[in-house]
């Protein structure tokens, strides 16, 4: 697998009514590929104004992030490659139990920012303790949201396709949200992690999400119309609305962070981290919605 590249333009959204319009066009390199690049992907992203909602204000009216405070959390940079080795342990666990894996689309990537983590680990690089386990903790979470990018194309190569996009074009757009999450780890080492990455990277997961839902729409689409295609439908609407709504409040918290300079007001690692939960929740109950899909599609064979 060819590596991503360092950079990558920031690609407009998947067609989607719940999600916050790009401007400009998706320059849809296609990552891992030899050959020249092919024309721009085009994507129209509609309104999500319909489904914007306003979460809970603190009292400086800054959205709140639930019950979390990053300052109580003790780490040292011995102890952050301790996540990485417990998530390869899982998944070797997963293996032995037979339950099946995706397999690893990015683990180039994800040996550079291992790499990263080891440096960070060995070497003070002129950062002050916290710098070092803040920089270490997001390239964790760019780590997992790499994982997530791999499930993501996973069931984008289970099918020939969908009704939006090809394969191909689907591809495309998974390797370059990919680019996107690979750079805010990229980013920390070299600190230059900002509000621009984090936006780039809470962009980066609200696309893997418009993905999988097409995917799984496309296979809730092929059941007859009845209640429980219209159970599904429901379902993924909810979990959408309930996804967006999230990130919305993120990169609100990010916007408000960069209009008043509040830098110390959340940790950059906390707002990424929220960022992939929420991800990861997502794409796992659009992945149950999918399943109950196939199923009944499979019991009618």
């Amino acid at each position: 697998m060819a590596a991503l590249p360092l950079r990558a333009s920031p690609p407009a959204a998947a067609a989607s009514l719940i999600l916050r319009p790009f401007h400009g066009a998706m320059s849809a390199h296609p990552l891992g590929r030899r050959g020249p690049s092919p024309a721009p992907v085009k994507l129209q992203a509609r309104a999500r104004d319909s489904f914007r909602s306003h979460c809970e204000k603190s009292a400086d009216g800054l959205p709140e992030l639930e019950n979390h405070d990053p300052d109580k959390e003790a780490a040292t940079p011995q102890n952050v490659p301790l996540v990485e080795e417990f998530l390869n342990y899982r998944q070797a666990l997963f293996a032995a139990m037979g339950v099946r894996v995706p397999p690893d689309m990015f683990l180039k990537e994800k040996e550079r920012i291992s790499d990263y983590t080891r440096k960070l680990s060995s070497s003070a690089g002129g950062r002050n303790l916290k710098e070092r386990v803040e920089a270490q903790l997001v390239c964790s979470t760019a780590r997992q949201a790499l994982d997530l990018a791999s499930k993501v194309m996973d069931i984008a190569h289970d099918g020939p396709g969908t009704i939006d996009f090809s394969q191909h074009t689907t591809d495309q757009m998974v390797r370059t949200y990919a680019a996107i999450l690979y750079n805010v780890a990229d980013d920390a080492y070299h600190k230059k992690i900002g509000t621009e990455t984090t936006l780039s990277f809470l962009g980066g997961l609200r696309g893997l999400g418009a993905i999988f839902h097409i995917l799984v729409q496309d296979t809730v689409a092929k059941l007859k119309d009845g209640h429980l295609k219209n159970k599904i439908t429901h379902l993924m609407d909810t979990h959408s609305q309930e996804f967006y709504k999230k990130v919305n409040n993120l990169e609100d918290l990010v916007a408000r962070i960069k209009e008043q300079k509040l830098q110390q007001k959340v940790k950059v690692s906390t707002m990424l981290l929220y960022g992939h939960e929420y991800a990861y929740v997502y794409i796992f109950q659009l992945t149950e919605d999918r399943k109950l899909a196939l199923d009944y599609l499979t019991s009618k064979e």
